[in-house]
Parts: structure tokens; sequence; C-alpha cells
């Protein structure tokens, strides 16, 4: 997970300023892994959505 991930337009934490984009999750989300943890989705804001698109949680903390 090196280097500046960029967020997709219109994708989610697309409304953040690139100084509190969240890289770690960038990162994790660029990466196509199979797992069995169900995918989290974000929205332009960093709010962690559901599938139907209702929101769930404030993102914690952002770095």
């Amino acid at each position: 997970m090196s280097g500046n991930h960029t967020p997709s337009a219109s994708g989610p934490f697309s409304a953040l300023t690139p100084s509190i984009w969240p890289q770690e999750i960038l990162a994790k989300s660029s990466q196509k892994e199979d797992s069995s943890e169900p995918e989290i989705c974000y929205d332009e804001f960093g709010f962690r959505v559901d599938k139907e698109g209702v929101l769930c949680v404030v993102l914690a903390a952002l770095e």
C-alpha cells in the first residue's frame, strides 16, 4: 500500500479535499482480493453505506 491513491470522480471520498483522503481505505478498495468479508461501501463524503444506499455510520477517523 504505497503511493498516493486518488478517489474516482463521483466515487467514494470524491467530495473530500486531497489532504483528508483516507489513503489506507483507498488503497484497500483499489486492491482486487477475494475475501470472505462483506464489501464496505462509502459515499463521496466518506459515510459508510449499505448496498441499498442507506447511511450506516460516519467514518470515524480520517488520517
